[in-house]
Formats: structure tokens, C-alpha cells, sequence
């Protein structure tokens, strides 16, 4: 769920995601291999993504794949590795037994970071866990790249909501650092 979530995240995501208000500061384009595109390119991100809260959070490997165009693009997968998971704080009892991504996301550039917006994930939890299920919203993460022209890596940030479904929404962080597949082959440039 919560690499889901970051791919975010990312989700995520991400992920994962997997942020920032989408509303950027500067807009922001992508480019394949330092020249502007048509049509979408896939690329894959794979890392730890996941949530904090004031009372405890969950990490888990997430692979996210995303299809770049020029002006934005879309995740249009997202797999949370349930085995890798791991609680902490309140929530380190908690093991993650199934995540259903129930809304991918869409990617914005701006001139130095990605804005992912709309990824949605739910999750049961098993264990000795004080959360049996729990739904967790990305409406604005944002991914920033180790280096803007030739993007490696992309950490993510910004604020997410766990609502442990019927006990209220609880503000949360979303953190994550996803690895690019095919890594300094897209980048971000002003539009």
C-alpha cells in the first residue's frame, strides 16, 4: 500500500508515492536524452516509499511505472513488494497483508521538480497492528530529482492523509526515494 501510495508515488508514490501544491511557482517540461519528445516514453522507478505520522508510519518498496510526454504524464502502474514492509513507532507491529491502488496519479513538471497529484491507495494491515484497514491520499507529492537535467533519483515529499477508515483523517508525510530504471535519460527544463 504505502509503495503504492508513494509512486507516488509517487506515488508515489508513488510512488508511493510516489509533495507540493500542484499549482507550481514555474512551469516545467520534460526532455528525453536533453531534447523535447512526442508521444510518451515509459520509464520504471523502483525504491523505499512510504508514510509518517506524530504516532508511527510504514515503509515499503514500491516499482512504479510512469509514461512521460512532454507537458506531463501518467502512472500507469503501481506494485507495492507487501513482503518488504515495515512499521515503525505505533505502527511497528503492523504488517501489511494487502494494498489496492485505486487511483494511479498524473505527473506535472515544473521547472525543478515533478508534482505528482491523485494516487490513492487502501491497505489491510494484520499483525498486532491498532489499524485494520486504511486508506491513504496523495492529492500533491512532490518528487525532486537529484539533478534536474539528468534525473537519477527522485525523493519524495509532501503531505498525504491516512484515514483509518471510520476513524478520521490523519495528516501524514510522505517520504520515498525511487531509483529511475534507465537512470539520467529524462530531465526537467523551463518551459
Amino acid at each position: 500500500m504505502v509503495k503504492k501510495m508513494m509512486l507516488l508515488a509517487m506515488a508515489a508514490a508513488a510512488v508511493a508515492a510516489f509533495a507540493v501544491p500542484a499549482t507550481a511557482s514555474a512551469s516545467g517540461m520534460f526532455y528525453h536524452e536533453g531534447e523535447s519528445f512526442e508521444g510518451a516514453i515509459k520509464e520504471t522507478f523502483a525504491g523505499p516509499i512510504g508514510f509518517a505520522t506524530g504516532f508511527g508510519g510504514f515503509d515499503c518498496n514500491a516499482y512504479a511505472e510512469v509514461d512521460m510526454e512532454t507537458n506531463g504524464g501518467t502512472v500507469t502502474s503501481l506494485e507495492i513488494d507487501t513482503e518488504t514492509c515495515t512499521g515503525t513507532g505505533a505502527l511497528a507491529a503492523c504488517t501489511l497483508v494487502e494494498d489496492e491502488v485505486t487511483k494511479l496519479g498524473t505527473l506535472t513538471p515544473t521547472a525543478a521538480d515533478i508534482d505528482i497529484q491523485n494516487v490513492e491507495i487502501t491497505n489491510t494491515y494484520g499483525g498486532m497492528c491498532p489499524l485494520t484497514h486504511s486508506t491513504i491520499t496523495a492529492t500533491a507529492v512532490t518528487a525532486t530529482p537529484d539533478n534536474p537535467a539528468a534525473i537519477s533519483t527522485l525523493t519524495l515529499s509532501g503531505p498525504v492523509v491516512v484515514d483509518p477508515i471510520g476513524g478520521g483523517e490523519i495528516p501524514a508525510a510522505a517520504t520515498g526515494l525511487l531509483a529511475a530504471d534507465e537512470p539520467e535519460t529524462f530531465g526537467l527544463s523551463e518551459s
